[in-house]
């Protein structure tokens, strides 16, 4: 099976396609740090905040992927807030079966 797609030039084969589903782990934005992300960080420019979530499913192109101690650290420019939304212990991955 092939199907068009954006990553891998607009092809991906049945074995990427496998590669696909797998979680892989992402790693932290910050440009040194190696450890793995746990947390998504966006902006809302109109709103003067910025908010702190679970991982996201996927990469996102405006959005920051933090480590724990990232995310533990974060703190919002003078006259912003910081919104942290925390999933619920019994929530499943969104990646899975």
């Amino acid at each position: 099976m092939v199907r068009a797609a954006p990553g891998h030039g607009g092809i991906v084969t049945a074995a990427c396609a496998y590669h696909a589903r797998v979680p892989t782990l992402r790693p932290c934005s910050r440009q040194t740090c190696r450890r793995s992300a746990v947390a998504t960080l966006t902006y809302v420019y109109a709103d003067s905040m910025a908010v702190l979530g679970p991982l996201s499913g996927s990469p996102e192109p405006h959005s920051y992927d933090l480590c724990e101690v990232h995310a533990d650290r974060l703190s919002a420019p003078q006259g912003w807030s910081v919104l942290r939304i925390s999933a619920p212990a019994d929530e499943a991955p969104l990646y899975g079966a």
